[in-house]
């Protein structure tokens, strides 16, 4: 069990350094920095389609269904970074989908485990361990990914998306 504990850490951790680039950029978004024109017109279009399991707000759907870039609003970025930043989103999308997809099918095991009246704690544990596996592969995938997004803005931008980032976490108390 304290392997399963160490796993679950481990995800923790690197799901924490993962998410942070997105969200702290989606929080400053949210706080009412003004994006530009063509993200406006992205944005409406997002409110127009059916609501994703993150809420009503539409802000994750932005980012899962097309409107990419919203992670780097209020940053500036020359049509040749939106130009590598999209090309990047659209190389990673399929081995994105692919992992996924394995962590859906690893939750749905457990569940299936769960409602089948054949439930045993040893195998309820390994399907949890290889949950906990996928979701660090996932998680690890999409900090590289957003390393490599990291490295398309200059110094500049980067400063200003720290401050962003440093911003959000003052804001929410050190939360998230």
């Amino acid at each position: 069990m304290t392997e399963l504990n160490s796993t679950i850490r481990r995800f923790l951790t690197v799901s924490a350094v993962a998410l942070a680039l997105p969200m702290s950029a989606w929080a400053q978004q949210a706080a009412g920095s003004a994006p530009a024109a063509p993200a406006q017109d992205a944005r409406a279009s997002v409110q127009q389609r059916p609501h994703g399991h993150h809420g009503h707000h539409g802000r994750m759907d932005a980012g899962m269904r097309g409107d990419h870039l919203f992670m780097l609003r209020g940053l500036d970025l020359s049509s040749a970074q939106k130009d590598q930043a999209k090309a990047l989103f659209e190389a990673q999308r399929p081995a994105m989908q692919e992992k996924r997809q394995a962590v859906r099918e690893a939750r749905d095991a457990l569940h299936q485990l769960v409602i089948s009246g054949k439930y045993s704690p040893e195998r309820a544990a390994e399907l949890a361990k290889d949950i906990a596996q996928k979701e660090t592969a996932q998680m690890l995938f999409m900090a590289e990914q957003g390393n490599k997004l990291v490295q398309i803005l200059t110094p500049e931008q980067r400063t200003k998306l720290q401050t962003r980032m440093q911003d959000k976490g003052a804001a929410h108390g050190g939360r998230r």
